[in-house]
């Protein structure tokens, strides 16, 4: 009786943590940016809000709703932090070798876990592995709730491997910039450099 209601509670936790990573999909698919700034546009049109009071109440919402599906607490992740977030985390994402390296951790990890956490990360998204890394190291862990909290030794590694990604992420913006500087620099390839025959 216990294995079934162990295997019940792990069938509901995955299905409770697929919706959340499909809220997430969805809150920064472009279709549905568009739409919701649609929406906060039309509020502002018909009753008459301002501009500025209608982008900001739409921002806050989405703001709210990706920080409470990542599993930490909107009250305590600003919308810098998260903003700071996203952009460590697209920049690793970008990078083949880091990606790689944080699948394979994702499946070690599954791999070592006993069978009720394998349905808690099974599947896990690679790039919403690294954006709650990175958060929880921007936010010291302080945004953390219960889901995450849950294993505080993790959260400490997560901080840790955070701030080591965001180190990464610091050197990897610095090499884009000269790479990007000495292709302004020299002329850069062209068509004209060919030989013609």
């Amino acid at each position: 009786e216990r294995g079934a209601t162990g295997l019940g509670n792990a069938a509901w936790d995955l299905a409770v943590w697929a919706k959340d990573v499909m809220e997430v999909v969805a809150l920064v698919h472009p279709v549905r940016q568009s739409i919701t700034t649609v929406t906060a546009s039309y509020d502002y049109l018909l009753y008459d809000k301002p501009l500025d009071q209608s982008i900001s109440e739409h921002l806050s919402q989405v703001h709210k709703e990706i920080v409470d599906v990542l599993g930490f607490d909107p009250s305590k992740i600003s919308r810098k932090q998260l903003e700071q977030a996203f952009e460590i985390a697209e920049l690793l994402y970008g990078d083949p070798n880091l990606r790689g390296a944080v699948t394979q951790f994702a499946k070690d990890y599954v791999k070592a876990q006993h069978s009720l956490e394998i349905t808690e990360l099974a599947g896990a998204g690679v790039f919403e592995i690294i954006l709650t890394i990175i958060l929880a190291a921007v936010s010291g862990g302080a945004g953390a709730v219960a889901n995450i909290a849950k294993n505080t030794r993790l959260l400490g590694r997560f901080k840790v491997v955070g701030e080591l990604m965001m180190d990464f992420a610091k050197g990897r913006r610095q090499q884009l910039a000269r790479a990007k500087t000495r292709g302004a620099r020299g002329k850069g390839a062209s068509f004209d450099d060919l030989e013609t025959v």
